[in-house]
C-alpha cells in the first residue's frame, strides 16, 4: 500500500466508527456514557488529518499534517 492508501484507510475507519457510533445513538437510541463521546474526538482529529493528507500532492506535505 501507499502513504496515500494509508492515510485514506485511517480516515475511512475512523469515519466508519463514527457513523456507527451516532447511528447507534440517534437510530437505536442508545445513549452514549461519558467516555463514548470523548472517544469520539480522536476519531474527528482522524477523520480531519486524513482528509487533510489526502489533498496535498506532496509526501513529505502528507507526512508533516500527521506528525
Amino acid at each position: 500500500m501507499t502513504q496515500k492508501q494509508y492515510f485514506m484507510a485511517a480516515a475511512l475507519g475512523s469515519a466508519a466508527l463514527m457513523l456507527g457510533a451516532l447511528a447507534f445513538q440517534h437510530i437505536g437510541g442508545m445513549a452514549p456514557c461519558k467516555l463514548c463521546i470523548w472517544q469520539r474526538y480522536p476519531h474527528v482529529v482522524a477523520i480531519v488529518l486524513g482528509a487533510l493528507a489526502l489533498s496535498f500532492e506532496n509526501a513529505w506535505l502528507r507526512t508533516g499534517i500527521i506528525l
